[in-house]
């Protein structure tokens, strides 16, 4: 059995293939198409449907039939699902059985981004998960968060003091493993969390404490935080979508925890103050 993962340098996926490649035949896709450690690779561009068939047409593929798939839909975009549902179809013709998908937590299946994505695996008798993580502990190592604490040794957001059960990209990519290698289907949602709520105030103490330094949380509005996004290049569309994501965290909409990964995995999360333990040589 070969598994293919799509988006193969993103965050998830990264770990998830550390975790695989020493147990099944692995193809990893990405807009590159560039192999990673010895592992075969695909270009798979979510924005050409050209491509979709370019993962069963490879020779890994052709010796080794790829079974399951990691789906990871493309940033920045609002709405995925039409890609996804398209590559889905032609993943299925091509003998797929097992699909497991990362969303987001609060994914809406009739109206929103990957929402619509789940609801249409759901419907095709497939083998599926849908991996619903809270937010990621390395969007302050990797994403915006992360030039801002390194130079500047603050961070914004538009949480106010809404608590957020921030979750390492590992525990997602634990879960994927696990849904991907089962036996039996999964077929059901994982609502991935971390073990702890935490304000963003909170998270700058941590910072604080772990690096030496005195880091702050610098808070401002929803519209302050579009504004900052548009500046760096995010399309007005995706940046409203962020900024109402963090509307939603100040509202208390992320404040969940529960055991899905010490279920799932056999441990507990990682915390934050390991995470930046463990990294702290990045900031």
């Amino acid at each position: 059995m070969t598994i293919l993962i799509t988006g193969s340098s993103g965050k998830t996926a990264r770990p998830l293939t550390a975790l695989l490649k020493s147990t099944v035949q692995l193809l990893i896709a990405s807009r590159s198409g560039k192999e990673v450690d010895g592992i075969p690779a695909v270009k798979l561009d979510w924005s050409d449907t050209a491509t979709y068939a370019n993962p069963f047409e490879h020779p890994q593929a052709q010796s080794d039939p790829i079974q399951a798939v990691y789906l990871v839909s493309q940033p920045g975009n609002v709405d995925p699902s039409r890609a996804l549902n398209h590559f889905i179809d032609v993943a299925q013709a091509h003998g797929v059985r097992r699909f497991v998908l990362l969303s987001a937590i609060r994914e809406d299946e009739s109206t929103s981004g990957t929402g619509k994505a789940h609801a249409y695996l759901k419907g095709l008798g497939v083998e599926w998960a849908v991996l619903r993580p809270t937010w990621f502990m390395e969007n302050f190592s990797e994403q915006h968060h992360y030039p801002t604490i390194k130079k500047g040794s603050e961070f914004y957001s538009a949480t106010g003091e809404g608590r957020i059960s921030f979750v390492s990209t590992e525990d997602v990519a634990a879960v994927a493993y696990q849904a991907l290698m089962a036996i039996q289907p999964p077929n059901q949602d994982y609502i991935i969390v971390g073990g702890e709520l935490l304000s963003h105030e909170d998270v700058a103490v941590l910072f604080t404490n772990i690096l030496g330094r005195q880091v702050r949380h610098v808070a401002i509005s929803p519209e302050q935080l579009v504004q900052r996004f548009t500046s760096f290049g995010l399309p007005a569309t995706y940046a409203k979508r962020l900024a109402d994501g963090e509307n939603r965290a100040r509202r208390g909409e992320f404040a969940i925890l529960n055991d899905v990964v010490a279920e799932v995995t056999g441990r507990p999360p990682i915390t934050l103050q390991e995470y930046i333990q463990k990294n702290k040589q990045v900031w």
